[in-house]
C-alpha cells in the first residue's frame, strides 16, 4: 500500500473543494466528530446563525449540509480523479470557520493528510462506504437538531457530486476518464443504496434529465427540493436558478 504526502500531489488541486492545511490564526474549527451528537449541532447552528444568515435552525441545517457536501465531493475527487483516498472518518476531519464576500464558506482540514492508493475495486467499495457513513451520520445529527428532512439534505448533497463528475475540465485532468464514469455510475447504481445507509440510493432518486427552463439558455436539472438559501438574510431573496418552484419548464410542443 503506497502512502503519500498530500502536498506531493498537489494541495492546489484539492483547495477547490476548501481544504486548507493549516488553520488561519484566530480561526475558529471544530471536530466533525464532536457534531454527530446532538446537542452539539443544536449548538453549533445556534452560535452560527448571525454568519450562515438566519436564525432559523432548519435553513441553517440546510445551508450546513450545502456546505458539507464539499467533503463528499472532496473525497471522491481523490478517488475517481487521484486514484487516492483520504482519511474522511469524522475524527480526522475539522471544520475550520471561513467567511468569503459575505458568505459562510468553512473549510475543511485533516489531522491526517496521508493520501493512499487504491489497490482493487473492494478497496474503492469500502472507501466510499466509509465516505458516506460519515455524511450519513452527519444528515441525522442535523435531522435530530433541527427537524429538517433528509430529503433536502440528501439533495444538496447530490448537486454537488453531480457537478464534480459532469465538470468537463476536472475531467479533462483525471488520470482516467472511463474510471469516472465507471465511478460516478458506480455511485448512482440503485442496487449500491447500502453506501447511503438509506433504503433508495439517494444520489439515484434525484439524478434526472436536464431540460430547458424558460429564461435559461443552458439546459439544467431542476431540484426537487428547496434548499432554502432564498430564506438567507444576508443574501437577496433570490431562489436557486434550479429551484422547483421557479422553474418553467418549456416543453417540446410550445410553452407552459
Amino acid at each position: 500500500m503506497t502512502k503519500t504526502s498530500i502536498a506531493a500531489v498537489t494541495l492546489e488541486r484539492l483547495k477547490r473543494f476548501r481544504l486548507i492545511e493549516e488553520n488561519r490564526v484566530g480561526a475558529t474549527s471544530v471536530l466533525a466528530q464532536e457534531l454527530l451528537d446532538e446537542a452539539s449541532m443544536t449548538k453549533y447552528l445556534e452560535k452560527n446563525g448571525p454568519v450562515i444568515g438566519s436564525q432559523d435552525l432548519k435553513v441553517n441545517g440546510s445551508i450546513f449540509t450545502k456546505r458539507y457536501a464539499f467533503l463528499a465531493v472532496l473525497g471522491l475527487y481523490c478517488m475517481s480523479f487521484l486514484n487516492k483516498k483520504i482519511d474522511v472518518s469524522p475524527s480526522n476531519v475539522r471544520l475550520v470557520e471561513n467567511i468569503e464576500n459575505s458568505l459562510w464558506l468553512p473549510h475543511f482540514q485533516l489531522q491526517d493528510f496521508t493520501l493512499v492508493d487504491i489497490q482493487s475495486d473492494q478497496d474503492k467499495q469500502e472507501y466510499i462506504d466509509q465516505l458516506f457513513h460519515h455524511i450519513h451520520d452527519m444528515i441525522q445529527s442535523v435531522n435530530r437538531a433541527t427537524k429538517l428532512s433528509d430529503l433536502i439534505m440528501w439533495e444538496n448533497i447530490a448537486v454537488y457530486i453531480y457537478w464534480l463528475y459532469e465538470n468537463e475540465a476536472m475531467v479533462e485532468e483525471a488520470h482516467s476518464k472511463e474510471s469516472v464514469q465507471h465511478d460516478f455510475k458506480l455511485l448512482l447504481a440503485e442496487e449500491n443504496h447500502a453506501f447511503y445507509s438509506y433504503h433508495h440510493n439517494p444520489l439515484a432518486r434525484y439524478y434526472t434529465d436536464k431540460v430547458q427552463v424558460i429564461g435559461r439558455e443552458e439546459e439544467i436539472r431542476v431540484r426537487k427540493t428547496c434548499c432554502f438559501s432564498y430564506k438567507l438574510e444576508n443574501k437577496e431573496k433570490v431562489r436557486c436558478k434550479t429551484c422547483p418552484p421557479t422553474c418553467k419548464i418549456r416543453k417540446q410542443e410550445g410553452i407552459s
